[in-house]
């Protein structure tokens, strides 16, 4: 059975940037995940298809940005430990005193989930997650191949063949985001 629930990323034609005036790191711990990526001067052909393997908040902040400015041709390389002295991009989960990542200029990607400590700057997905001068927010790159939902299928959710109603707080599912949101 095919899911139709993918349809391929569509990659349009990108305008060349300049360079960067510093290199730019974007640390990922998915060794085997990203093996093709390793040790290139360029970006090998197939970019569809490693746009469709990211399907993480890493793999979002990490590989799939790296991969967008790339062939943009900026100054950006994809690494396996934080580089010292440099600048290194990576989600929050990937940030430890373990790796040393205290010696490099560390940009945390903030992910749907704690607030990064060990690093100098740090993006948020939301504005409400900005309080203080080192925090930025950033929208994330849209997962790649996912269809919109369906409006017209409500609150239900079909998962291997059954339909349910999404589980709805205090009778309303308006309610299920905090006031925020």
């Amino acid at each position: 059975m095919t899911d139709n629930r993918l349809v391929p990323p569509v990659l349009d034609a990108v305008t060349p940037l300049p360079l960067l005036p510093f290199s730019v790191y974007f640390v990922t711990k998915e060794l085997d995940k990203w093996d093709d990526l390793w040790e290139v001067a360029g970006l090998p052909d197939g970019l569809n298809e490693l746009f469709a393997r990211s399907t993480s908040g890493n793999d979002l902040w990490a590989v799939q940005t790296y991969l967008q400015l790339k062939r943009r041709g900026l100054n950006v390389f994809l690494v396996s430990q934080y580089v010292p002295g440099q600048i290194c991009i990576a989600p929050n989960h990937n940030l430890a005193t373990k790796d040393f990542c205290y010696r490099s200029y560390v940009v945390g990607c903030r992910l749907d989930s704690e607030r990064p400590e060990l690093c100098d700057q740090q993006t948020v997905l939301n504005q409400q997650c900005v309080h203080s001068s080192i925090d930025h927010f950033m929208m994330q790159w849209p997962l790649p191949g996912i269809k919109p939902r369906d409006p017209a299928r409500g609150t239900t959710v079909e998962a291997r063949g059954t339909t349910v109603e999404v589980v709805d707080f205090k009778d309303d599912v308006r309610f299920n985001l905090a006031e925020p949101f």
